[in-house]
């Protein structure tokens, strides 16, 4: 194995070699393979620098471009910065979603498509297990919540705080924002609003935090209700974050798994073939996860 600085210096003699002629899309590519080594020995930071210069080299090229922010997702999700993960994996799957219909890219080969599907998908799985942003949204799929303007202010004002890395701001405004909600005398709105601070709390690395809110969420939500089944998987993957509470996660997570099952049954007993499916497709997912997470315990 070569050592860091002959690494070093074969990504900066490959980058001089590149520049005379200049090729654009040759100098990204060196960056891109030079920034999976640095991934490889952990530099992530490295890393980070170098595929971000090699994205700006892939602004007409949607293909290297999807890839590009769907490898940047992983160098966040191994630097534990759980909103830019997210950030960069929407714009892979938003990427991808363009190019199988058609923009950007002509595809004419059924196979080809059919590669581009398989990554959405894989994609798709992946974001669902690992941003919890992903999981939050499925809170109003049968239908949205209703919150005033002051709430939808706060919500603007966390979320911008977050993406802006202001963790100090967004840890007041979420605790000021719980606070009010309580001493409101809508219940359905201060429920809505434990789930998103939950959420928050979990997006700014405070798992503890967030577990003891979306424990409370759970305590007042309509028992056997979506919203609850939804938010018991929101704490048994909050609480596999924390290595001495993985039991009770695979006990909450199979709570969750058992509540999307009655709930796709009374879907069936309501007619409703479109939550039928949606719950089914959750629940294939659902399982897997929980079937990995068993494993990776068993072999720990």
């Amino acid at each position: 194995a070569i050592s860091e600085g002959q690494l070093d210096a074969s990504i900066r003699d490959s980058l001089e070699k590149s520049q005379y002629p200049f090729i654009p899309l040759e100098n990204a590519e060196i960056k891109l393979n030079g920034a999976l080594a640095k991934f490889h020995r952990e530099k992530y930071y490295e890393a980070k620098i170098l595929m971000e210069e090699a994205l700006q080299r892939y602004d007409q090229d949607a293909h290297r471009k999807a890839i590009t922010y769907w490898l940047l997702g992983y160098n966040a999700l191994a630097m534990e910065d759980l909103p830019q993960t997210y950030y960069n994996w929407s714009i892979a799957r938003e990427t991808f979603t363009d190019i199988t219909k058609g923009k950007g890219v002509s595809i004419t080969r059924p196979d080809v498509l059919n590669w581009y599907q398989e990554r959405l998908v894989e994609i798709n799985k992946l974001m669902a297990a690992t941003c919890i942003q992903e999981v939050y949204a499925w809170l109003d799929v049968p239908e949205h919540g209703h919150l005033d303007d002051q709430t939808q202010d706060y919500y603007r004002k966390i979320l911008a705080s977050i993406s802006q890395r202001k963790n100090h701001d967004a840890h007041q405004l979420i605790d000021s924002l719980m606070h009010l909600s309580e001493l409101s005398n809508d219940l359905d709105q201060y429920r809505e609003v434990l789930v998103f601070c939950g959420v928050a709390k979990y997006q700014l690395g405070s798992s503890e935090e967030a577990i003891k809110i979306f424990k409370n969420a759970i305590d007042r939500l309509p028992p056997n209700s979506h919203r609850q089944a939804v938010t018991y998987w929101l704490l048994g993957i909050t609480q596999w974050r924390v290595p001495r509470l993985r039991e009770e996660a695979i006990l909450k997570l199979k709570d969750g798994i058992q509540l999307f099952k009655t709930l796709r049954l009374e879907a069936d007993r309501k007619h409703n073939p479109v939550m039928m499916k949606w719950y089914d497709d959750k629940l294939v997912f659902m399982q897997e996860y929980l079937m990995a997470r068993i494993k990776s315990m068993l072999s720990a």
